[in-house]
């Protein structure tokens, strides 16, 4: 802050800050002559993400680590064996792939970090289409797993796994959260 001169002769104090991607200056009279002005710009005043964006956030984890666990389970001669998400090679479920619900995990989790610090419309956009694609490939590989696990031979017991379910909580919760954001904005 400086002190300076006006033309008139009055003595204004000077506040910058920043607003709307500008740097704006605020020349404020001086306390005792009854003229109020704008306060400046402080960063407790920023609308910043609330509840929903945690939520994201969560939901986003979630994904992650669905995507890591167990997606089928078999029990064969009481031995027990389950696959998770990311694996996928030359089995029956060659055709899900856990690794596309991880990559959609990290994003939400990123877009709901940054979306707790900044409320841009893009954002919640991009949260929004991300959830919706989460949750497409959440209930596709479901179906897509019920479907094979119909087909396997009856010698043994198939389940879908633990993994799975968290990947459609994390991919209802963050569409949900992030509807819920937008109707709210």
């Amino acid at each position: 802050m400086t002190n300076e001169q006006s033309p008139g002769g009055d003595e204004h104090l000077r506040h910058q800050w920043w607003s709307q991607g500008a740097t704006v200056t605020n020349q404020q009279p001086r306390v005792g002559t009854g003229v109020s002005a704008r306060a400046p710009y402080s960063r407790a005043d920023a609308r910043t993400g609330g509840p929903g964006a945690a939520a994201l956030f969560i939901c986003g984890v979630l994904m992650m680590a669905g995507s890591t666990a167990a997606w089928v389970t078999t029990t064969i001669a009481g031995h027990t064996a389950s696959q998770p998400g990311i694996v996928g090679s030359g089995s029956l479920f060659t055709e899900v792939n856990g690794w596309l619900t991880f990559v959609v995990g990290t994003v939400l989790l990123v877009l709901g970090a940054v979306m707790i610090v900044s409320r841009e419309p893009a954002l919640r956009l991009l949260a929004f289409l991300f959830s919706a694609i989460g949750v497409g490939f959440g209930v596709s590989y479901l179906v897509r797993i019920i479907h094979d696990v119909s087909k396997a031979h009856a010698t043994h017991n198939t389940t879908i796994g633990w993994g799975l379910v968290v990947v459609l909580i994390g991919a209802f919760g963050s569409l949900i959260s992030v509807l819920v954001d937008l109707r709210t904005s």
